[in-house]
């Protein structure tokens, strides 16, 4: 069923690559009317030529731009020509939202900047990306901010760092940007104003350590890298194979669980070693060991069937491909105009009484 929440919403899109194109996308799924704007001098969003090991020259948009930029009228421009410019214009007047990512010294230049819009166009919410922030110059990408905000230094294992395989930073930041502009649109339902927004890459980036940063913050604790395994729980993100060589992940989150799972395997008897976190923690290899002895030797439709009946939270090892094959998966799949398949934004339903 079509949602049409924002259906009176008109966005205009001076972003390019993933944030700021996701919540485009985020808005153009809830009705909203979204137009990009892209670079005429270079065929249009970096993104359109970041095609995977697969894909040919003949593919008119990678599998990339295809993740974020469904339902959306492109416009390419260039801003160095006085008639693209007025038509730039002409199409921020009748906008409800501008999302831009313009560097600060870009968006000055062409009189794109937010307090220049917002001057001219109070009624606009202007919602800014940046790296750092609106004044610093650096520009950066995904790879950049998990370097900087401490993803990398703990990720993979200790002599073979590795980073998240998804933008999950951009991610951050277009959950913050769609924070914010929902907030700014019930606010301008009261006051009838726009606004101004500035989101930080990097601050988003943060924001995603959660627990990771109050260990610091609080114990001083530096996160080091450990694989799947958690720092604070075990077995935890621990991983157990089965006799037929099928891998499962373990989310054992109190002693309750740990010992539904000991009862599962036959192995209560080691309880008394293992029976607080603390002492998880401290031998998790030996204990994952003497876990792994017993998994091994149980094929994998025992083994799930074996810890449904406990009711202990796991996970089995999907490659991709298997993880798109679930039927809830293939509800958010749809084919988009440039012929290329892509996951819808939206994983919520929302049921008003």
């Amino acid at each position: 069923m079509l949602v049409t929440y924002f259906e009176n919403i008109k966005i205009l899109e001076l972003a390019s690559v993933l944030a700021g194109p996701l919540v485009g996308s985020f808005f153009s799924e809830l009705g909203a009317t979204v137009v990009k704007i892209e670079n005429k001098r270079t065929n249009g969003d970096v993104t359109r030529s970041w095609r995977n090991k697969i894909e040919s020259k003949e593919d008119l948009i990678s599998s990339y731009y295809a993740s974020a930029n469904n339902d959306k009228k492109v416009i390419l421009m260039d801003f160095n020509d006085v008639l693209d410019r007025e038509e730039l214009q002409k199409l921020i007047s009748e906008a409800d939202i501008v999302i831009s990512n313009f560097q600060k010294r870009v968006s000055e230049k062409f009189s794109i900047d937010p307090y220049s819009i917002a001057k001219k166009f109070p009624h606009i919410i202007f919602c800014q990306l940046d790296a750092f922030s609106y004044e610093d110059p650096r520009p950066a990408y995904d790879m950049v901010m998990q370097a900087e905000a401490g993803y990398i230094s703990m990720c993979g294992e200790p002599n073979h760092l590795a980073k998240i395989p998804v933008a999950m930073m951009d991610v951050l930041a277009a959950h913050q940007m769609k924070e914010a502009l929902l907030i700014a649109l019930l606010e301008k339902s009261r006051t009838h104003k726009g606004g101004i927004i500035f989101v930080s890459l990097f601050k988003s980036a943060l924001t995603g350590l959660v627990n990771q940063a109050t260990n610091y913050l609080n114990e001083g604790l530096i996160a080091e890298p450990i694989g799947t395994k958690h720092p604070n729980i075990a077995p935890y993100g621990d991983i157990v194979e089965t006799a037929d060589g099928r891998k499962l992940i373990l989310a054992i989150g109190s002693n309750f669980q740990f010992k539904g799972l000991l009862r599962a395997l036959d192995l209560l008897d080691v309880f008394p070693e293992y029976k607080n976190n603390s002492l998880r923690l401290s031998k998790r290899s030996q204990m994952m060991e003497q876990i792994n002895q017993v998994t091994s030797q149980i094929g994998f439709e025992k083994m799930t069937t074996l810890l449904r009946s406990k009711g202990l939270p796991y996970g089995v090892i999907n490659n991709i491909g298997t993880a798109l094959s679930n039927k809830d998966a293939e509800e958010m799949i749809e084919r988009n105009k440039y012929g290329k398949k892509s996951l819808r934004h939206l994983a919520f339903k929302i049921e008003m009484l």
